[in-house]
């Protein structure tokens, strides 16, 4: 009768588990988000999956599209242990048409991965406000092997997160910037190329702990330079410095490297062919 009952119970426990862990295959953007929510694999097996094609009205328990100046952008919220996992040899696509909204807002959310996907605005460049990933009060984010390019004013952004991690990820041909982090702390880039994003600030980091890369390459990377410009490839206030270790840093052309002296220290950090035109730190 004992065994019984200890089998039962762990029968139980793995039937729970299943539930709490199930798998859902999409292949196209209707698909994607019928399947959002918490405890669940989300594997794109599409080539594309194009948002703007989802009723701008379709709406559900865990996400909603929100208005921006030129279309709706996909806001997913109070969600938990969610994966989402491009399912094929190469990157899915994860595609929006609106320039001025973010590809997918993550809002108060915890324990989210994003894997092996190809994530930007198409077929116009985003412009003035339209990001890739934009995580609100959030933590425990995973990025994996994917990347995030313009179309796109900049890759990543983050307000009052704690504890990122992106891995083995291409953010390239941004408008505006790469990153800009606000209040966040922990965040970890390990073998990142950030190559081909321009015109301002690029890395931005603000009243933000705990920011590091790690065998990350930073590469022909450009800003404005004429007489009224003074933008930099790391613009860091009120943060602990950012550290860079086994990072390279190359044929980038910037006003300046670091905004202020002392917020980047570079342990094994090669600067070569670089461009600042106004020397290497502004103060």
């Amino acid at each position: 009768m004992k065994f019984l009952f200890i089998f039962s119970i762990m029968l139980l426990s793995i039937s729970i588990k299943a539930q709490t862990n199930k798998v859902i295959v999409v292949d196209n953007a209707n698909q994607f988000v019928d399947a959002i929510g918490s405890d669940r694999t989300i594997q794109l097996k599409g080539n594309t999956i194009y948002l703007s094609e989802v009723d701008e009205t379709k709406s559900g328990e865990k996400y909603i599209f929100e208005e921006e100046y030129d279309g709706h952008e996909l806001v997913i919220f109070d969600v938990t242990n969610l994966k989402i996992i491009g399912a094929t040899d190469n990157p899915v696509k994860i595609v929006t048409k609106p320039v001025y909204g973010d590809v997918i807002v993550f809002e108060n959310c915890d324990n989210i991965t994003i894997e092996n996907v190809d994530a930007g605005h198409g077929p116009e460049k985003g412009g003035c406000s339209g990001g890739v990933f934009n995580f609100i009060n959030s933590k425990n984010i995973t990025i994996n092997k994917s990347i995030l390019y313009g179309s796109g004013i900049e890759g990543i952004t983050a307000q009052n997160v704690t504890y990122l991690k992106c891995n083995n990820t291409i953010i390239r041909g941004c408008t505006y910037s790469i990153i800009t982090l606000n209040n966040c702390n922990n965040f970890e880039f390990n073998d990142c190329e950030f190559s081909d994003n321009e015109e301002f600030d690029l890395v931005n980091i603000h009243n933000s702990k705990t920011i590091k890369f790690y065998s990350c390459a930073f590469s022909n990377n450009r800003t404005g330079t004429d007489e009224y410009s003074d933008y930099s490839l790391f613009n860091v206030t009120n943060s602990t410095a950012v550290s860079l270790k086994d990072c390279k840093i190359e044929s980038n052309l910037t006003s300046y490297f670091c905004k202020k002296e002392n917020t980047v220290e570079m342990t094994n950090t090669k600067l070569e062919n670089n461009s600042f035109k106004k020397g290497k730190f502004k103060e």
